[in-house]
């Protein structure tokens, strides 16, 4: 009796520590929430969108709007809000004069187009019909300290449910195809090779006096560097063997061969 009168207030004990242990993984922040992309993109365009917008990502952002009445925080897919339960707002819409606020649209319920220098993402409220559209538009003097942000279309009436917002920034530009390394080598090998022969073609032409084949620089030269080049691929390419194996002839054996044919034209007929 004395042992499960023990083993029932370690118990009672321990539920104060449970429960202390529970309230603070509840309380703890939500890390890194991302944007659920919904409308069936496919893998190929979620992955270039997500690329392009990576500057950008997980980046918060404070927009006041027109007359000053209205507050918006705006996440670059990433929640605003830090609590476990407040985890997946994007849009977030503050009344300045009593504070209230009213959810715009969530990072779970985002949908993405992209052209050549802009990207949207446009964050939905399932619950209010509420509608935020994020239009990040190309701008290469826009920096990360200097972020160029303005809401352009806000609804004031109950009825209306759409905002838009526009946000510069350089990295939904386009961006210029980059010339290699070997590419580079290529060109000005090319263009030497381009130069060399027009000046000396003008040089044999005109200085020289060259006339035909001549008027090529060093013509002597090419000539003899095709015909090693030739001797190079008849060796390297080609199976069978140079050299034909002769049979072994002695000396003046064909002076030798129908003496008698020979001098038959010399007899009386």
């Amino acid at each position: 009796m004395l042992t499960v009168q023990w083993l029932s207030l370690e118990r009672v004990h321990l539920i104060p520590i449970v429960a202390l242990f529970l309230n603070i993984l509840l309380s703890l922040p939500a890390t890194n929430a991302k944007c659920v992309f919904v409308g069936h993109p496919s893998q190929a365009t979620v992955k270039r969108i997500s690329d392009r917008i990576a500057p950008l990502d997980q980046k918060k952002f404070k927009v006041v709007g027109m007359m000053g009445k209205y507050i918006y925080n705006i996440g670059v897919c990433t929640a605003i809000m830090e609590s476990a339960n407040q985890d997946d707002i994007a849009v977030l819409q503050i009344k300045s004069a009593d504070k209230t606020s009213t959810v715009i649209g969530n990072i779970t319920n985002t949908y993405i187009l992209d052209g050549d220098n802009w990207v949207s993402l446009e964050y939905r409220n399932t619950y209010n019909k509420k509608k935020a559209l994020l239009m990040i538009i190309c701008d290469e003097s826009a920096t990360d300290d200097n972020p160029q942000i303005q809401i352009i279309s806000q609804n004031i009436k109950k009825t209306d449910n759409y905002y838009v917002f526009t946000l510069l920034h350089p990295s939904v530009c386009k961006k210029q195809p980059s010339i290699s390394v070997g590419s580079i080598i290529v060109i000005v090998f090319i263009s030497i090779v381009v130069a060399y022969f027009v000046i000396g073609f003008l040089y044999m032409r005109f200085v020289l006096e060259a006339k035909g084949l001549e008027q090529i620089p060093n013509y002597g030269f090419w000539q003899d560097f095709g015909n090693l080049l030739a001797d190079g691929c008849n060796l390297t390419c080609r199976s069978g063997s140079s050299t034909q194996q002769k049979t072994y002839k002695g000396i003046g054996d064909d002076q030798l061969e129908d003496e008698d044919e020979r001098d038959e034209h010399l007899l009386p007929m």
